[in-house]
């Protein structure tokens, strides 16, 4: 059978990023910073739709993380919002791990990334690469994924301190550091070749009506319209992002009767009265 939508409770529409069913059962989707105490941790699995409703409130808790350092040592346990405001400084090397599920924030969540790092690539005579990085130097063994992304499984490092004075870089820091860059190559080859970019920008609290209307839309159907920022605390924020499409007010009519259509009428008021339409 095809996928078929679920509407999310209200209850736990902050929680929820996705609920659907299929031919294997009915499932729901954790939203960014939560995650389900089962085995893959951020799906829920049911039989039936009445017990997908009953279950995903009571598997469903916040995520925390681990800040790692290049031995694998853990430094602090985050939030997802410092997480989020963490990895982009965070240093070559260092990871932030799931402590529910163990998975690196950087799988977890693709769409915040670390800073930009500058190398220079040699190729070996054995197949394997050698990235150049001003603090590092990586040798991998680059494999070409089914999907077009490169994965890069290292051999040796070392990091380099003020000295010049070159070390082994622990295995973990290693690995680490060596994630970051794939991520940061698979990244760049995407750009040009992604879905459009959203139109729209929604910062706020994920209890706002707004907020929480719009993470409950399956997301094929905000992509090119919308971008949901769910930060605690947070004062709603609405911003057009600049680019060559409708104007602002187009754009904010097609976001408003996309609400409507879905069911959630009182966040498109709020949006209508917002703009004025």
């Amino acid at each position: 059978m095809n996928k078929r939508s679920i509407k999310i409770p209200e209850r736990c529409s902050a929680q929820i990023k996705e609920m659907w069913q299929d031919e294997e059962g009915f499932w729901a989707a954790a939203a960014p910073g939560w995650c389900f105490d089962t085995l893959s941790g951020y799906l829920l699995l049911a039989e039936t739709e009445e017990e997908l409703m009953s279950e995903a409130g009571d598997h469903i808790r916040p995520e925390e993380y681990e800040v790692r350092d290049m031995d694998g040592q853990r430094g602090s346990v985050v939030s997802y919002e410092r997480a989020c405001s963490l990895l982009p400084q965070l240093r070559l090397g260092y990871s932030i791990i799931s402590t529910g599920t163990g998975e690196n924030f950087e799988r977890i969540q693709s769409s915040v990334h670390r800073r930009h790092q500058d190398y220079l690539t040699l190729e070996q005579e054995d197949g394997t690469t050698i990235y150049s990085l001003p603090d590092y130097s990586l040798t991998v063994r680059e494999e070409l994924q089914k999907d077009g992304t490169i994965r890069l499984t290292p051999l040796t490092g070392a990091v380099a301190y003020t000295s010049r004075s070159w070390q082994e870089l622990p295995e973990d820091g290693l690995y680490a550091a060596c994630l970051s860059l794939e991520q940061q190559i698979n990244r760049e080859a995407r750009k040009g070749k992604e879905e459009p970019q959203p139109l729209l920008q929604v910062t706020g609290d994920p209890s706002a009506p707004l907020v929480s209307a719009l993470l409950a839309l399956p997301i094929p159907k905000r992509t090119g319209l919308i971008e949901v920022n769910p930060i605690a605390g947070s004062a709603l924020s609405i911003q057009a992002i600049p680019q060559s499409q409708p104007s602002d007010l187009k754009i904010i009519h097609r976001i408003s009767q996309l609400l409507q259509d879905n069911g959630y009428e009182e966040a498109s008021k709020f949006l209508d009265c917002a703009y004025e339409l």
